[in-house]
């Protein structure tokens, strides 16, 4: 389910990690991550929805124009905000006290179901 996300999202940074963000698997912070958080059912059983995080991480802070690329590329494949709201920074400092800016972008796609 996490791979065609994954591939689109390489068309925007090559480093994109699946379920958690690993410095030890690159040199520096800066990459995206496909964070998988749920799947919703509708009471009535017809229907349900898949939840996904995408997380961008950089090391300082996001370039201009990042979030927007992201949010662009999911609505291209399917996949669309949660709300409005759902788009979240933090700046966590990592032991080598490097900042880190993380913006996190809670997206869902409804699926239908005879």
């Amino acid at each position: 389910m996490l791979d065609p996300i994954i591939e689109k999202l390489k068309e925007i940074d090559e480093n994109v990690q699946k379920n958690i963000v690993r410095k030890e698997d690159t040199a520096s912070w800066d990459c995206l991550a496909v964070i998988k958080r749920r799947i919703r059912s509708k009471n009535t059983g017809k229907s349900k929805s898949t939840h996904v995080d995408v997380v961008i991480a950089r090391e300082d802070e996001i370039e201009d124009g990042m979030v927007d690329r992201v949010i662009e590329a999911m609505s291209e494949i399917g996949w669309r905000l949660a709300t409005e709201d759902d788009i979240e920074f933090d700046h966590p400092v990592d032991s080598n006290e490097i900042v880190v800016e993380v913006c996190t972008i809670h997206f869902f796609a409804p699926e239908k179901r005879c």
